[in-house]
């Protein structure tokens, strides 16, 4: 495929979009490239029903993400499908795989890539066209860095796609994590011997 081609062999140079604060969960953050505001993130609430991201040149509305506990979680890219709401489950599909974590298989009109879960970086993107190079991966924060998302070159023109399918591979595995661990303490407490004091 032609853009497959033109996405590996783009002479642009490889980026990190760095976020302001550690957690996508927070209800405010900011997303810097080269050290300048790039986008800002919104969420309404706690419970993370909606989040925006503000391209902060224009400050136009880029990807709006609408999550919902009854129907399809929907994502909204201003510039892209003529800025109507996809389902994420339409445009980012799930494949669950034997004793591994879940793979994301997202399309986009330069093809077909792939959200893994990653041992170094957490979640990392890969094409259908090399399964074996990510094309993005997250950067954990560290003491002395704060998290980011590293893109390849040549991935600038479906930037928002991959920022936007990040932000929810993201947010459902800490969706995970918090229930394992909210788990895991219910059944310490359930564990507890019982005493009559």
């Amino acid at each position: 495929m032609d853009s497959q081609i033109t996405l590996v062999n783009s002479a642009s140079e490889s980026v990190d979009l760095v976020f302001e604060k550690p957690s996508i969960s927070s209800l405010h953050n900011t997303v810097y490239l080269n050290s300048r505001p790039l986008y800002t993130i919104t969420t309404r609430a706690r419970d993370g029903a909606q989040t925006k991201v503000f391209d902060v040149s224009t400050t136009h509305l880029a990807i709006t993400i609408d999550r919902s506990v009854f129907f399809s979680d929907k994502i909204t890219f201003a510039d892209r499908n003529d800025g109507k709401a996809i389902k994420v489950n339409d445009w980012m599909k799930e494949t669950k795989i034997p004793k591994q974590h879940p793979i994301h298989v997202m399309e986009t009109p330069y093809g077909k890539f792939t959200w893994k879960v990653d041992v170094v970086h957490r979640h990392a993107l890969y094409s259908e066209a090399d399964p074996e190079n990510p094309i993005a991966y997250m950067k954990p924060a560290t003491s002395s860095s704060p998290m980011a998302l590293h893109l390849e070159s040549g991935t600038e023109s479906f930037r928002e796609e991959i920022l936007g399918s990040f932000l929810l591979v993201e947010q459902r595995m800490r969706m995970k994590e918090k229930e394992s661990t909210i788990g895991y303490g219910v059944a310490m407490e359930a564990s507890r011997p019982f005493s009559l004091g």
